[in-house]
């Protein structure tokens, strides 16, 4: 930011003469290119007050206010945000143990599909087995006789 250069006009230094310039140091992480915001402000003529003295920083008040606000604001969409996610986590995890679950007992049901389908083929080879051999036991006495 440049500032313009110049001899001031007498207007401009009976302003600025009747004028505070103050900058508050406030600790913020800063950019090089981010700019500074100085306020300056016209002093207050009242009863009581002499004259130049600086106004009241209501402005920074109001600003440290708002900013409190916003703190608080941020703390409760930050714990709203963990509140949910420890939710989250306990819906997956109860879907994991259902899915597990229902797993298991596709898993036994199959199991036993499978206990049942190999018992039936067994019992069938056994029956055809038996079948064959009485083909042949008959196949010989068949021939034994001619």
């Amino acid at each position: 930011m440049q500032i313009p250069t110049g001899s001031p006009s007498e207007e401009n230094v009976a302003v600025c003469s009747s004028m505070s310039v103050s900058a508050v140091s406030v600790p913020i992480c800063t950019d090089v290119n981010m700019p500074v915001l100085v306020h300056a402000y016209a002093p207050i003529s009242s009863p009581g007050q002499p004259l130049g003295s600086e106004r009241p920083r209501s402005d920074l008040q109001s600003i440290i206010s708002m900013l409190g606000g916003v703190d608080r604001k941020m703390q409760t969409v930050f714990e709203d945000a963990r509140q949910r996610s420890v939710e989250m986590h306990d819906m997956v995890s109860t879907m994991e143990n259902n899915t597990c679950g229902m797993l298991n007992d596709v898993e036994r049901t199959m199991y036993e599909r499978e206990s049942n389908i190999m018992s039936e083929i067994e019992s069938r080879t056994q029956a055809h087995q038996e079948s064959l051999r009485a083909q042949v036991t008959r196949q010989r006495e068949e021939m034994q006789k001619k």
